[in-house]
């Protein structure tokens, strides 16, 4: 689980009423393949943050009708997504010597780095 989506905070006893009611809706909806593989993490590791993550969330306790829930679930669904993916891609990039620093060595002789 990813440290961005848990908070050291109480679960929504209403909101994940409503998404157990919505639970094979909102699955069949937001990954109905199982697709990609991001630093370990599947589009199914995915969905369980956004669960975790809404379930806290205060906004959506204010959501009454399912159809809101859906469209709130979708949005964060996709925010976590868009996360996770582009955390995967920053770990794979390789910096080569962009952060580091040449200095010439002081004998005159070859580069060193700080």
């Amino acid at each position: 689980m990813s440290r961005r989506c848990y908070k050291n905070k109480a679960h929504y006893s209403k909101v994940l009423k409503l998404i157990a009611d919505n639970y094979y809706r909102l699955r069949q909806m937001l990954c109905p393949v199982v697709y990609g593989n991001y630093s370990g993490r599947s589009i199914e590791d995915i969905f369980s943050d956004t669960i975790l993550l809404v379930s806290q969330d205060d906004e959506a306790v204010k959501i009454e009708a399912d159809d809101e829930l859906l469209k709130y679930f979708r949005y964060r669904f996709r925010m976590v997504e868009f996360q996770t993916i582009n955390d995967s891609r920053q770990a794979r990039e390789i910096a080569y010597a962009d952060y580091l620093r040449l200095v010439k060595d002081p004998d005159g002789g070859d580069y060193e780095t700080d």
